[in-house]
């Protein structure tokens, strides 16, 4: 007998199989998280199937964020993020809703949900809507706390001062450094990427490429986007956005707080609560831009040649050169030669008188935006209940035991800085070394990482 073999079909492939079921944006979902999931360290949030923005349940399908750790999943319905643009039109990039959509994901998101790249919606969600529901979201919050106490970032010196001065500002180094320190760091970065954006320009990826996460990274770009083999090392640390004696304690430290009182501009710039900027947006874009940067190539901001480079580099570097200038004196603070060897600057002649007649305690109401002290402290109790840790509670001790506590930890880090900035100095020759022909003080303002 003859056995005849029919031959079988093949198994079906399992059409949902091969591709996501969500859109994705941002990062990688390296985590497996579940809808509006954060990850810290071992512990993982309860995940919520709601839109981030409306609360509104999430369609079948919808549109997922990764942050660039992979550590936070937002979700929102397209519906939702149609509404959520720009006033020229653009979509706005979660999870903080301040700034243009990179284009890549919004290019993505169209495609997939049959989007127009650039329109005025009809029924637009306001504003201070969504940055109200954005600062409630207490999976990111918890996010932005972890992340906040480590990321550090520097901005090009060259590049910092042609987008603050005007060309007649750059011809003194008082004038670039009276620019700089009038200028609000995270203000002016989302300026600059919106008024980009608009114009047709990728904002986000030219203002990225400025920066560098490292201090090393900094030297690299000072060398191969503007050609410059000489720089003081100490300008560096100035040009960092949030260290110790940078970019954003100088601009505090004008705005009028001190040492016993900075510690509450801080908390209360990272939590800046008004109608323009809602509570948390200034942390939630610096934390953007700290993950995304290393994404970019390190270039200079468009239309800055090398001559021009050049030529700031000279004036800003005048102050540490070994050659004596005639508005040395100026510049320098020389009168409490025996407390530090680190540069302050005069914004201008009558800028003393200016900045000690506005010195004030946050405790007191502040008209330029800043949280009140009860304001500030209900911010802190919220925080410390969503992580489950007391820590982050000002009340905990007195203000004054604790300043003293801070200032003896940033003492033993700034003589840790010290040590490695000598060392990073020895090793790179190219990079000059301050002259130690004036002696001057130092502006140090009070950051606790813990409480970031």
């Amino acid at each position: 007998m003859f056995k005849i073999f029919i031959p079988s079909e093949p198994p079906k492939k399992n059409k949902s199989g091969g591709e996501s079921k969500q859109c994705i944006i941002g990062g990688i979902d390296t985590h497996s998280l579940q809808c509006n999931q954060c990850k810290n360290s071992d512990k993982i949030s309860s995940p919520s199937f709601t839109d981030a923005i409306t609360l509104e349940a999430l369609e079948p399908k919808h549109v997922e964020f990764i942050s660039p750790d992979h550590n936070l999943k937002c979700c929102y319905n397209a519906s939702t993020l149609d509404k959520c643009r720009t006033a020229a039109g653009y979509l706005l990039q979660p999870p903080h809703f301040r700034l243009p959509m990179h284009i890549d994901d919004a290019k993505r998101i169209c495609s997939t949900f049959h989007l127009t790249l650039q329109k005025t919606p009809e029924h637009p969600i306001a504003a201070d809507v969504i940055q109200t529901r954005v600062s409630n979201n207490h999976r990111l919050r918890l996010w932005a706390f972890d992340n906040l106490k480590s990321s550090q970032l520097w901005v090009c010196p060259i590049c910092w001062t042609v987008l603050t001065c005007t060309p007649e500002q750059r011809h003194t180094s008082e004038d670039i450094t009276h620019a700089r320190v009038h200028t609000d760091p995270i203000n002016k970065t989302v300026e600059y990427i919106i008024d980009r954006t608009e114009h047709g320009a990728n904002g986000l990826n030219e203002f990225a490429g400025t920066l560098s996460t490292s201090k090393t990274a900094l030297k690299h770009h000072l060398r191969h986007a503007h050609n410059l083999r000489q720089f003081p090392c100490e300008l560096l640390n100035i040009y960092s956005l949030r260290a110790d004696d940078g970019i954003l304690h100088r601009f505090l430290h004008h705005r009028g707080y001190v040492n016993s009182s900075a510690h509450g501009a801080l908390l209360s710039y990272w939590r800046k609560g008004n109608d323009i900027m809602p509570v948390g947006f200034n942390k939630f874009v610096y934390l953007y831009l700290y993950h995304y940067a290393p994404r970019v190539a390190s270039t200079a901001l468009p239309n800055i040649s090398e001559q021009e480079s050049q030529e700031i580099a000279t004036v800003m570097s005048r102050p540490y050169s070994k050659e004596a200038t005639a508005s040395d004196d100026e510049f320098v603070d020389n009168s409490h030669q025996e407390h530090s060897s680190i540069p302050v600057f005069r914004h201008d002649h009558e800028g003393a008188t200016a900045v000690q007649a506005k010195v004030r305690r946050y405790q007191q109401a502040d008209a330029s935006g800043y949280l009140t002290h009860e304001q500030l402290e209900q911010k802190i109790k919220e925080e410390a209940e969503i992580t489950g840790d007391d820590s982050d509670l000002s009340s905990s001790e007195d203000e004054a035991d604790r300043y003293q506590r801070e200032k003896k930890e940033r003492e033993k880090r700034l003589a840790k800085q010290a040590a490695e900035s000598s060392s990073d100095s020895d090793s790179d020759s190219i990079f000059k070394k301050t002259s130690k022909r004036h002696p001057i003080k130092r502006i140090v303002l009070d950051d606790s990482d813990e409480e970031d």
